[in-house]
C-alpha cells in the first residue's frame, strides 16, 4: 500500500507551554494536561470557578500587583520627607513597582494566549531537560483545583512523588517523548524560550518533521532525512545521499507526466536538471553534523494533486533506500499501486496530467530499481545510519484530523483520560 500523506491543516497552530522547567513533564503526559499557575492566587483569592475575561483579568492582576507594592511605596515616601538617607530605597521601591507592571503586562499576555488563543486541535509541545513530548490540544481551557500525582519509581531508592496543582488548565492527547538528541539544530533555540507559553508556529515545518515522515502544504511536500552515524562520514556517502534524493524525484516526475516516445529514465537521470522538461523544483536544507539533517521540499508538478505525489514520492524513497528488496514482486504491487492510485485521481478529474500506462510504469519502476542498484544506494542506509523519519509514534493514536471532534471541555474533563483509554501511563520515564 502506499503510504498515507498528511496534510497541514491551515489555521493549526503550534504552542510550547515549558513545565517548570521540566518539573510537571511526566505529570503532564500521565493524566493528559498541560497547565500554568499565572493566576493561582487569583482563583483561590476570589473563589474562581471560571476563566475571567480579558479585562476582568487586567483588572484582578493589577489590583494584586498595586496591593502588594503600594504600602511599601507610600510609607517610603512619607519618611522620604524627613530623611534624605531613604532616597536610594525609594528609587528601588519605584524601580521594582515599574518592574512588576512590565512583569504584570506578560503575565497577562500568557495567560490570555492560554485561555484565549489557544484551540482545540492546535499542537503543543512541552519539554523536560531530555525529552519534549508533542500532543493535541482536546479540550478549551478550564479551572481545576484538583491536586494530580505522579510517582518516579527509581529502582532501589525510594520513589519520588511529584504534585501538580497549577489550576489553569487543558486536556492534551501526549504522544510518545522524544530524545532532544532527536530534535534538529534549528529546533533548539526557540525551545530555551524562557516564557511559559509562547508561539512555535514559524518552526512548523521542524516539528512536523518529527511526526511525519512525508508530509504537504500547499503545493509542497516535506521529507527529511537523518543521518544518524555519530561521528565524521563519508563526503561520497553524503553526495550520494543528495543525488538519490534527486533522482528519485525526477522519477516521480516522470511517473506523474507524459513523456515522448523512447523515453529513457537514466538518460534523464544523468543529464541536466534544467531541462525544459523536468525543472529543478526541489530545494534541501542542510544540517551539517553526524548525526544531523537533510530537510527537503519540492514544488509538485502543475495539474497534480500534492498528496499523489508525495505518498509516489514517499513509497519510491522508501523502495530506494531498503535496496528495492522484493524482486520482481515487490515492483509488480508498487506499480499496481501507482497505478490503481493515479486511475482513482483521473476518476476526480482533478489532474490535468495523464498517468502512464501499465507497461511504461513496469519499465519506469524496473530502470529505476536498476539505477539504485546501479549507484549502491542501498549501502547508504548502513554507512549513515540513515532514516526517513525521527521516531515511531511521536503523536497519540487518536487522529490529528481537522474534521475529528474530539470531545473535551470543562464538564466533561475529569473523565477524558478514560475516553482515550488511559493511554497517559504508557508515556512514564523512569528519568533520573
Amino acid at each position: 500500500m502506499l503510504p498515507k500523506v498528511f496534510v497541514y491543516p491551515e489555521g493549526q497552530r503550534i504552542w510550547l507551554v515549558r513545565a517548570s522547567g521540566g518539573k510537571h513533564f511526566q505529570n503532564f503526559l500521565k493524566h493528559g494536561v498541560v497547565a500554568i499557575a499565572h493566576i493561582d492566587k487569583l482563583i483561590k483569592k476570589h473563589a474562581l470557578k471560571e476563566i475571567p475575561s480579558r479585562e476582568v483579568l487586567r483588572g484582578y492582576l493589577e489590583a494584586e500587583s498595586d496591593n502588594f507594592f503600594d504600602s511599601q511605596l507610600a510609607a517610603l515616601k512619607k519618611l522620604d520627607d524627613t530623611s534624605p538617607d531613604l532616597e536610594p530605597d525609594v528609587e528601588l521601591a519605584e524601580e521594582e513597582y515599574f518592574e512588576s507592571k512590565m512583569s504584570l503586562a506578560n503575565r497577562e499576555a500568557q495567560v490570555n494566549k492560554f485561555a484565549q488563543e489557544m484551540r482545540v486541535g492546535d499542537l503543543v509541545v512541552t519539554l523536560c531537560k531530555s525529552h519534549i513530548a508533542i500532543g493535541q490540544f482536546t479540550s478549551e481551557s478550564y479551572i481545576d483545583e484538583t491536586v494530580l500525582k505522579n510517582t518516579i519509581y527509581r529502582g532501589a531508592k525510594e520513589p519520588k512523588v511529584e504534585y501538580l496543582d497549577s489550576k489553569l488548565r487543558r486536556n492534551v492527547a501526549w504522544g510518545k517523548p522524544i530524545s532532544r538528541e532527536l530534535l534538529s539544530a534549528g529546533l533548539k533555540k526557540p525551545l530555551l524560550a524562557r516564557n511559559t507559553v509562547s508561539s512555535l508556529d514559524e518552526y512548523w515545518d521542524k516539528i512536523y518533521s518529527l511526526i511525519y515522515p512525508v508530509f504537504v502544504r500547499h503545493d509542497v511536500v516535506y521529507f527529511s532525512n537523518r543521518v544518524a552515524r555519530s561521528g565524521p562520514v563519508g563526503t561520497r556517502n553524503m553526495c550520494r545521499l543528495l543525488d538519490f534524493v534527486v533522482c528519485t524525484q525526477l522519477a516521480t516526475d516522470a511517473l506523474l507526466k507524459p513523456t515522448l516516445p523512447g523515453f529513457d529514465l537514466a538518460k534523464l537521470l544523468e543529464e541536466s536538471l534544467l531541462g525544459a522538461d523536468f525543472q529543478e523544483r526541489l530545494t534541501s536544507q542542510a544540517e551539517v553534523m553526524s548525526p544531523g539533517y537533510f530537510h527537503h521540499a519540492v514544488r509538485v508538478l502543475n495539474g497534480v494533486r500534492p498528496e499523489v505525489y508525495a505518498r509516489i514520492l514517499a513509497a519510491l524513497l522508501a523502495f530506494g533506500l531498503t535496496g528495492c528488496q522484493g524482486g520482481s514482486d515487490a515492483l509488480n504491487s508498487l506499480s499496481e499501486e501507482i497505478v490503481s492510485t493515479l486511475q482513482q485521481e483521473d476518476m476526480s478529474q482533478e489532474r490535468t496530467a495523464k498517468p502512464a500506462n501499465r507497461d511504461k510504469m513496469d519499465k519506469m519502476l524496473e530502470e529505476y530499481k536498476q539505477i539504485m542498484d546501479k549507484k549502491g544506494v542501498s549501502s547508504l542506509t548502513s554507512s549513515l545510519d540513515l532514516k526517513l523519519a525521527n521516531v515511531d509514534s511521536a503523536l497519540p493514536s487518536i487522529s490529528f484530523s481537522p474534521q475529528i471532534n474530539i470531545q473535551g471541555s470543562a464538564e466533561s474533563s475529569p473523565q477524558l483520560k478514560d475516553q482515550l483509554g488511559g493511554a497517559g501511563e504508557q508515556f512514564r520515564l523512569d528519568l533520573k
